[in-house]
C-alpha cells in the first residue's frame, strides 16, 4: 500500500519533488496530539510579553492552558462544564446584556430577573471611551450581592490591571474568564451539532454527507432553478461544520466564542447575503451581514449560560428577530419582551425603583421567589397586548382593580371556610378585624411547608385570593409594592 501511494504522488507533483510516506501507527497520535498542545499555547491569544501585573498573566495563562488541554474533547461534547468553570451557573431567571445598558433598564431587569450576565467592557487604552456603560462601583456592589455576574470577554491585558484586580481579588465574587466562556460556548455549540465527533473521528462520514448535500442541491435544482438562494446556504452550512471537524482546534483557538456567530444562524443568513451581494447595496448587505454576525454571537453566549438575551441597542428589529427565531425555532424565544413594553407594566403597577431609592436598596426587598412569579406576571400582561399599549394599559388596570378591592377587603370579618388540600380550615372563629395569619407562620403552615417546601407560597397565594376574591397576581404585586413603598 505505502508502494502505491509513492507510486501516484510521482503522477501527481513534479520529479524534482521530495516526497516521503510512512506507515501510520496508533503512537503517532499521542505524539500528535502532544505537539497539537504546545502548538496551541504558542499561537494562542496569551503572550506574556502584553501583561505588566504578574498576578494577572499567571491567571490568564492558567486560563488559556486549561482550554487549550480541553479544546479537542470540549468541540466533540466529551467534558460537562463543571470541568470549564470551576463556580456552578445559576440555573433558570438569568439574563444576559449588552455592557451598553442604562442603570434605569438594569433597574427594570433585576426586577423580573434573579441574576444577571454582564460582559465588562475593555477600558485599557481608553478604547470604549465614548460609550456608555455602567460605574464599575455599582457593578462590584451588585456582583457582591450575587445579582450580577461579571464576564470578561476579552483577554485579560485589554483590561486596566486595577479594573481586573478590583474583581479577582474579591472574594465575593464570581466571574467568568474570557476562556471559561469560549469553553461554555463550544461546549454548548458541540452539544448542539453532536455530528461535530462523528465527522472529526471519521473524515469518511463527513466527505459522504458533503457528496450527499451536493446530491440534493442538484435535485433541487432541476426541480426548481429559482433555489438557487437554498442550495448556497445548504453548501455553505455544510462546509463550515466540515471546518469545525477538520480545523476546529485552531479555528476556536484564535476566535473563541465570536466563531459561534458564523457556526450558528449567523453563517446561514451571511451565506444568503453572500449570494445577494451583487443584487443588494454594499451598505444593506454589510449591515446584514455585521448584525446577524452580532446577534448570533450573544444568543450563543446567552445559551450557553442558561439565560434570555436583552440587548439594549438594536439598530435592526427585523435582523434580531430572524436570528432569534432560527437560533430557538419560531416557538422558543431567546429574546425578552421589549424593555419600554415591561417598564411601562412596572411603572404604572407602582413596583419600579422610585428614583430616590438606588438599586442597591430596591434589590433587597425582592426575593428570588417573588422575582420568578413577578416575571411571568409581567411577560403575561405583555403577550396578552399583543404589542398594542392601548391594551397594555388596559391589563395593568384590571390588576390594579383587583388590588384595590383587596385593600378595601381587609379589614373586614372574614367568615368564610377554606378547603385547603381537604384539611378543612374554619376562619370563622378569627375574631372581628384580625387578619387570616400567614401561612408561613401558623401552625397548620408549619407542617404544610414541611410537606410542601416552596409550595407554601402558592398555597397562601390561593387562600388571600379567595378571601378577597381577587388573583393571586394581584395580591403578589401589592405585597413587593408594599416593601417598596416602606423604602421611599
Amino acid at each position: 500500500m505505502i508502494e502505491k501511494a509513492k507510486s501516484i504522488l510521482k503522477e501527481l507533483f513534479p520529479s524534482d519533488m521530495s516526497i516521503s510516506v510512512y506507515k501510520f501507527e496508533e503512537k503517532m497520535l499521542d505524539s500528535i496530539e502532544e505537539r497539537r498542545k504546545n502548538f496551541f499555547i504558542q499561537t494562542s491569544r496569551f503572550d506574556v510579553l502584553d501583561y505588566e501585573d504578574d498576578h494577572i498573566r499567571d491567571i490568564a495563562k492558567r486560563d488559556e492552558e486549561r482550554f487549550g488541554d480541553t479544546l479537542g474533547k470540549l468541540i466533540n461534547g466529551e467534558i460537562k462544564y463543571t470541568s470549564i468553570i470551576d463556580n456552578r451557573l445559576p440555573k433558570g431567571g438569568t439574563i444576559y446584556v449588552d455592557p451598553f445598558i442604562t442603570e434605569q433598564q438594569l433597574s427594570i431587569l433585576l426586577t423580573l430577573y434573579s441574576k444577571v450576565f454582564y460582559p465588562i467592557l475593555p477600558d485599557k487604552n481608553n478604547s470604549y471611551k465614548a460609550l456608555n456603560s455602567l460605574p464599575i462601583d455599582l457593578v462590584l456592589a451588585l456582583a457582591r450581592k450575587g445579582k450580577l455576574i461579571p464576564i470578561f470577554k476579552n483577554p485579560l491585558h485589554k483590561y486596566k490591571p486595577s479594573t481586573v484586580r478590583k474583581f479577582l481579588e474579591d472574594k465575593d465574587i464570581n466571574v467568568i474568564l474570557p476562556r471559561q466562556l469560549d469553553g461554555l460556548t463550544i461546549l454548548t455549540l458541540a452539544n448542539q451539532f453532536p455530528f461535530w465527533k462523528t465527522f472529526r473521528e471519521n473524515p469518511q462520514v463527513a466527505a459522504e454527507v458533503s457528496y450527499n448535500v451536493s446530491l440534493i442541491n442538484k435535485k433541487l435544482l432541476e426541480k426548481n432553478p429559482t433555489q438557487t438562494l437554498l442550495v448556497n446556504a445548504l453548501t455553505e452550512t455544510t462546509d463550515i461544520h466540515i471546518q469545525v471537524a477538520e480545523a476546529g482546534e485552531a479555528w476556536f483557538m484564535n476566535e473563541g466564542h465570536i466563531a459561534a456567530g458564523s457556526i450558528t444562524a449567523g453563517g446561514a443568513v451571511q451565506s444568503l447575503i453572500s449570494y445577494l451581494r451583487n443584487k443588494l447595496s454594499s451598505e444593506v448587505s454589510d449591515t446584514i451581514f455585521i448584525e446577524s454576525h452580532m446577534y448570533s454571537t450573544q444568543l450563543s453566549i446567552a445559551r450557553a449560560l442558561g439565560a434570555v438575551f436583552y440587548p439594549s441597542i438594536v439598530r435592526n428589529e427585523k435582523i434580531l428577530n430572524l436570528v432569534s427565531h432560527l437560533h430557538a425555532g419560531s416557538d422558543t424565544n431567546l429574546l425578552v419582551p421589549k424593555i419600554d413594553e415591561m417598564g411601562v407594566v412596572l411603572k404604572n403597577l407602582k413596583i419600579i425603583c422610585p428614583e430616590n431609592v438606588s438599586i442597591l436598596d430596591y434589590i433587597d426587598v425582592l426575593n428570588d421567589s417573588e422575582v420568578k412569579k413577578l416575571r411571568n406576571i409581567i411577560t403575561e400582561i405583555v403577550n396578552q397586548s399583543s404589542g398594542s399599549y392601548e391594551k397594555l394599559l388596559e391589563q395593568v388596570e384590571v390588576v390594579n382593580n383587583e388590588i384595590r378591592k383587596w385593600n378595601k377587603s381587609c379589614g373586614r370579618l372574614i367568615q368564610e371556610k377554606i378547603d385547603i388540600l381537604g384539611l378543612g380550615l374554619e376562619f370563622a372563629l378569627l375574631p372581628t378585624g384580625l387578619t387570616v395569619p400567614p401561612l408561613t407562620t401558623s401552625f397548620v403552615g408549619i407542617i404544610l411547608k414541611a410537606l410542601l417546601g416552596e409550595r407554601i407560597e402558592d398555597i397562601e397565594d390561593r387562600i388571600y385570593a379567595k378571601i378577597g376574591g381577587v388573583s393571586p397576581a394581584a395580591l403578589r404585586i401589592q405585597r413587593i409594592r408594599s416593601n417598596i413603598q416602606r423604602l421611599e
